[in-house]
């Protein structure tokens, strides 16, 4: 069941973003917000918005969890840390209940983030998900 939009206040800070979107992503949103699941086409953008943001949010968990699993077993040395990630992200994934609420193909945000730890960008990763997790539980 979804959950209620969350209430704009007029202290929000918002802004006016464009984006190109099929014609009929926009009449699906149009019946919805006839139909009454959501208040107002910006209200049905920001919702997908944040349920999208959840779901990266939930790929990226596995981070931290690692982090601490590899300083208690480090990897061999034939297993560099950003394919211990993944294997273990995947593994977390598919084991984890809670992965059947999670609307997006996961895989590519976990290549994402793979390549990421790859390229030295731990802590770059790191503050975006303490960032999502300010936006999503607001």
């Amino acid at each position: 069941m979804p959950r209620p939009p969350k209430e704009m206040k007029d202290s929000d800070d918002v802004i006016l973003i464009t984006a190109k979107v099929p014609k009929s992503l926009v009449k699906a949103v149009d019946e919805a917000v006839e139909l009454g699941y959501f208040p107002s086409r910006s209200e049905a953008i920001r919702e997908g918005l944040r349920r999208l943001l959840t779901s990266l949010l939930f790929t990226l968990e596995p981070v931290n969890v690692i982090e601490e699993m590899m300083k208690k077993n480090p990897p061999k040395n034939t297993m560099p840390p950003e394919v211990y990630f993944m294997k273990y992200a995947l593994d977390y994934i598919t084991e984890n209940p809670v992965s059947e609420n999670v609307f997006v193909d996961y895989t590519d945000f976990i290549t994402k983030t793979t390549l990421l730890l790859k390229a030295n960008r731990k802590d770059d990763v790191k503050k975006l998900i303490t960032d999502i997790k300010k936006v999503v539980t607001e």
